[in-house]
């Protein structure tokens, strides 16, 4: 078989030699790419820095916020190992997701990042409550104690009890904005 010519037997083994040694850097390479960077991808190093609010009744549907880095829209959240019914990537540092039912107690809190397989995992990041039906709502106090009749100023309400979807109203007015951070704080 003659590649380039008439060639002795020598050089077409050098050739075939560099040939070989060329497809294996190329493959070499391209496979260290995956390792890398998730080939294709910005690189970023999924992490979790911050969970708020870090608890929530167990029946679910807290709002939780998630800070961290390397976040796109392909991003699953798992609570206890419970995936999240909803997440919402705000940006590559920031999502939202609401915590599925789950038996209290303190949980993990894990992102996956499909197709890049990245797991970030922070131990302990959410406190599942148990709901009792004798759990009463209080409030012991509110800062600022006043504000403005038109409005626009934020309250924070401290008390026991406080869970997802609470509402809020000063006098007849209900408040258009309510986060519950704890089940302390609103």
């Amino acid at each position: 078989m003659r590649i380039f010519g008439p060639t002795s037997g020598n050089r077409r083994y050098y050739l075939l030699s560099v040939f070989s040694i060329l497809a294996f850097s190329i493959a070499t390479n391209f496979a260290a790419g995956f390792q890398r960077k998730a080939w294709g991808h910005s690189g970023n190093q999924l992490s979790i820095n911050n969970i708020g609010p870090n608890s929530g009744p167990q029946t679910g549907g807290t709002s939780v916020t998630i800070s961290g880095a390397g976040f796109t829209q392909s991003a699953s959240v798992a609570f206890g190992g419970v995936i999240a019914p909803s997440v919402i990537v705000v940006s590559s540092t920031q999502l939202q997701a609401v915590t599925p039912a789950h038996a209290a107690g303190t949980v993990s809190v894990t992102i996956t990042e499909n197709p890049h397989n990245q797991t970030a995992t922070m131990a302990g990041g959410f406190s599942y409550i148990a709901s009792s039906s004798s759990t009463s709502i209080g409030v012991s106090g509110a800062s600022p104690a006043q504000g403005p009749t038109s409005g626009g100023t934020v309250v924070t309400i401290t008390g026991k009890g406080f869970q997802a979807g609470a509402a809020v109203a000063f006098g007849s007015a209900q408040s258009t904005a309510v986060t519950v951070g704890s089940s302390t704080q609103v």
